[in-house]
């Protein structure tokens, strides 16, 4: 966040980045805002604003996947694209219009400060929706339902393999005995 909101500063004219980051001039002003325009743009993103908005997207998912069952984090991404993409409706994601404008990505009545998302208007939902889509389905899969359902086959064979070598245990404590 500091990196951007410095870039914005800066961008925008200001020296005075925080009370200790002060540029001496207009010229180090335009190199500063080059320089972060190389270093985190590239050729990757069109615009500071939009890799800021990718970083948004990206801190979120990662954050839910640490918080969340591993097993079921893919009806969380799913839950996640259906109701951006659909604001309004329930599920385990829910993505609530906001009296001001936007909406509000959550957890539901379990949210916390740290698993919501705001998205700041239609675009920036849709651009949500876009960034899941890229993230999950890549070139893999053709939708993000085709994606969840290979993730939900993986953790049933995980299961059912957890379960035959818990009874194959089983069988063969018992016959030790």
């Amino acid at each position: 966040m500091a990196i951007y909101r410095a870039y914005q500063i800066a961008a925008a004219g200001g020296l005075e980045l925080g009370e200790e980051w002060v540029l001496a001039d207009d010229a180090e002003r335009v190199a500063f805002v080059t320089y972060l325009e190389r270093q985190y743009c590239g050729d990757k993103f069109a615009s500071m604003d939009v890799w800021w908005q990718e970083q948004r997207f990206r801190e979120w998912v990662d954050y839910i996947r640490e918080w969340e069952d591993q097993d079921w984090f893919h009806l969380y991404v799913k839950s996640a694209h259906t109701n951006a993409g659909h604001p309004g409706r329930g599920g385990l994601i829910r993505c609530v219009p906001q009296p001001g404008g936007g909406y509000l990505l959550d957890l539901g009545e379990r949210s916390r400060a740290e698993h919501r998302l705001v998205l700041i208007d239609d675009a920036d939902r849709l651009a949500f929706v876009a960034y899941l889509e890229r993230r999950y389905t890549g070139t893999h899969y053709a939708t993000i339902d085709e994606w969840e359902e290979a993730q939900h086959q993986r953790y049933e064979e995980r299961r059912r393999r957890y379960l035959e070598s818990k009874h194959s245990a089983d069988d063969d404590s018992s016959t030790a005995s």
